[in-house]
């Protein structure tokens, strides 16, 4: 391999020491044997650096190296792509080898006098790089070999591999991405943009997911192989974007079969391949995202199409719901232990959007502590129940309904109850909430403990000789402290009045300062109701008292009354007694005909029940037997909305503590439009008035205005 002529210095001409050194150079460059022994280069190139002629050697070593470079360059630019990359390697290999070969031998020169710590090796491989590896036309052919790379012969991806660590080694990472790894990874992008689409549309959303996952596995084992670690990580992070997370909205919520109708469809392998494609593009939280979102709304259309439904039902469904969504998210990948389930955030969302759910859980409670649970089914309950509750951004309503149904459920509990559930669920509130809640209830739960004692006071103070008209047991509740009640001032018998004045002149005595008031609305009454050849212990509130009177043995000829009759008898309205008629009839103990278009009431004289003991209940508390569950009514309804109409409004004064009437009203209205109830005028102002006579409210300066007290 010839050498291009070197233009030359007078002094090198006339020096043959040079002449020696640039033939050894020249004979190594071209794989040819010199005449000069190394004895004579090395002595050459001493004397010359020690008269200072080191730079001028230099010079004119790089004229040498530029010139062999130039021929490098011009042989492999007509070297055929199928050959290229042999070729390459095969001349730089040899280049480098020379170089090498070209140090040792200028070892004083090299050792001793190189420039900028540049040896003559790396000079050499600097005009390599910049001459060949850097030529439009080299640099065109070796990214099409290298495009090609993966699906080329063993020796070829062999040859690659080693171009790669050399570029690499002796030319640091920024040569090796512009040259090898950028083009390489545009060209995956090019291949796998085209059969992404296709595969988009001829797989389902989970083949999709399982042939990119493949993909993105498969590419990076073959391009680690083939150019090393880092760059198949690349190639994977690449891929990954590209079938994936550019995807990742598609995927996720807009075809048939995405993350949201996995999520609804409780698809647990499913869903989890998809956690998996996005926790390979770092997308985890994306996918969190689509769960709680697919689940707020599945919460919300669940407890809109159940509002009018059985509250215990719903919260049971909600809560199915929950375990299900629970049981879907566990263990997904890319999810820490440490994030915030978005089932839990979802759940949030959902309860805080429905104003009447707090009262809907409160119901759920009530009805599973009066179905006689165990210890170990109440504990499940209550982790259920204030799990809920503890999500619940106000808290009002429930705590101001689960308060209503406590007072009806140790009013209604045996004297020689323990209430240990009751005991426990004030804990768990307390747990929750702090005694400033749970206070009042303490209170509400010693008085129902008292009962016993009180009673057997009573009687031991009356002596065995007394006989009262009827057995008379009382239950004293704290003013204040329960719920208030509206007293239908029933009139009761005389017996019953007679065994109130003694219970009034023993407790008085022995409370002083306190006030005793009974209350009619509350309490039962027990009836012996002898019939058919058998004898039933009939349970009523203590407000039926006149009505069931009415339907005594008494005249035959006036077996049959109408509304007004009883009512006159009963000394009660005619709304309160047609309710106590409604709930006497759906028991069965009262028959009812129309006589000249007039309703005609009468004692059922066939009437029979297979149980001992029965329990007659107002039709508005959707019970007439215990044990047997009705359907609501819409007076129920009512209740339920003038509960919750309560607790808008406070929720709606609360941050402000004073509002004028009309904007107050404005507020309440449509966050009850919310849960699909459009309270009226009058329902809003009765609710004001039970709030100003618990003192929750009060009138401001002008009668409009509103004040909230607490």
């Amino acid at each position: 391999m010839a050498v291009a002529s070197l233009p030359q210095t007078t002094d090198l001409l006339v020096d043959g020491r040079w002449n020696i050194i640039k033939d050894a150079v020249i004979s190594i460059l071209n794989k040819t044997i010199s005449p000069y022994s190394f004895q004579q280069v090395h002595h050459s190139v001493f004397q010359m650096c020690q008269q200072q002629l080191s730079g001028l050697l230099l010079e004119q070593l790089e004229i040498i190296f530029s010139s062999h470079v130039s021929s490098i360059c011009e042989r492999l630019r007509s070297v055929a792509d199928v050959r290229f990359v042999q070729c390459l390697k095969t001349e730089w290999d040899e280049f480098s080898l020379a170089v090498t070969y070209i140090g040792k031998a200028l070892l004083y020169l090299n050792n001793n006098y190189t420039c900028h710590r540049q040896t003559i090796p790396a000079m050499g491989e600097k005009l390599f790089c910049n001459v060949v590896l850097q030529d439009k036309r080299i640099s065109a052919v070796f990214a099409t070999c290298i495009k090609s790379g993966l699906d080329a012969d063993e020796v070829t991806r062999q040859t690659i591999k080693e171009l790669g660590l050399k570029f690499l080694q002796l030319h640091g990472a920024s040569l090796y991405e512009d040259q090898i790894e950028k083009p390489f990874i545009t060209s995956l992008d090019g291949h796998y943009l085209d059969a992404m689409m296709i595969k988009r549309k001829e797989l389902s959303t989970i083949r999709y997911l399982g042939w990119a996952l493949w993909v993105i596995e498969e590419t990076r084992a073959k391009v680690s192989s083939l150019l090393g670690e880092e760059t198949g990580q690349r190639a994977e992070k690449r891929l990954g974007v590209l079938l994936i997370k550019d995807i990742a909205e598609i995927l996720l919520y807009n075809e048939p079969g995405s993350g949201a109708s996995m999520v609804r469809g409780m698809d647990v392998s499913s869903l989890h391949l998809l956690a998996q494609a996005l926790a390979k593009v770092n997308e985890s939280q994306r996918c969190l995202e689509m769960i709680a979102n697919t689940a707020i709304n599945m919460g919300a259309e669940l407890l809109n199409g159940m509002s009018q439904a059985d509250p215990v039902l719903t919260v049971e469904e909600l809560l199915a719901l929950r375990d299900k969504l629970e049981k879907l998210v566990l263990n997904l990948p890319g999810i820490s232990k440490t994030t915030q389930s978005p089932i839990s955030r979802a759940l949030a969302e959902v309860v805080n959007n429905n104003t009447l759910f707090g009262e809907k859980l409160a119901l759920y409670c009530d009805a599973k502590v009066k179905a006689k649970i165990t210890d170990t089914e109440l504990e499940r309950v209550a982790a259920d129940v204030f799990g809920l509750f503890r999500l619940l951004k106000s808290k009002d309503v429930f705590e101001h309904a689960f308060k209503q149904m406590l007072a009806a459920r140790l009013i209604s509990s045996k004297p020689e109850d323990p209430l240990t559930h009751e005991t426990f669920l004030i804990d768990q509130l307390r747990n929750e909430c702090g005694d400033s809640v749970v206070n009042q209830f303490q209170i509400m739960l010693k008085d129902a403990r008292m009962r016993i004692g009180i009673n057997n006071g009573f009687y031991s103070q009356l002596g065995i000789e007394a006989e009262l008209p009827c057995e008379f047991r009382a239950t004293v509740i704290t003013t204040g402290v329960w719920p208030e009640y509206t007293d239908p001032e029933v009139q009761l018998p005389q017996s019953m009045q007679h065994c109130m004045r003694l219970f009034r002149s023993y407790y008085l005595p022995r409370h002083n300062g306190r006030k005793l008031s009974f209350h009619t609305a509350l309490g039962t009454v027990v009836f012996n109701l002898n019939h058919g050849g058998r004898t039933y212990e009939l349970v009523t509130p203590t407000a039926f008292v006149n009505t069931v009177f009415c339907f005594q043995d008494g005249n035959p000829n006036e077996e049959c009354l109408s509304l007004q009759q009883v009512s006159h008898r009963a000394k009660l309205s005619e709304g309160n007694v047609l309710q106590q008629l409604e709930s006497l009839v759906q028991f069965g103990l009262i028959t009812v005909s129309r006589v000249n278009g007039v309703a005609q009431y009468a004692f059922n004289r066939v009437f029979s029940h297979p149980k001992g003991r029965l329990r007659v209940r107002t039709a508005s508390g959707g019970r007439a037997l215990e044990g047997s569950m009705e359907p609501r009514t819409p007076r129920d309804a009512d209740n339920s909305h003038a509960i919750s109409i309560q607790a808008a409004i406070v929720q709606a004064i609360k941050s402000k503590k004073t509002m004028e009437h009309l904007e107050l009203c404005e507020c309440v209205t449509e966050s009850m439009q919310k849960v699909g109830f459009s309270p009226s005028m009058t329902e809003i102002k009765q609710a004001l008035e039970v709030l100003l006579r618990k003192g929750l409210l009060s009138r401001g300066s002008r009668p409009e205005v509103y004040i909230y007290e607490i």
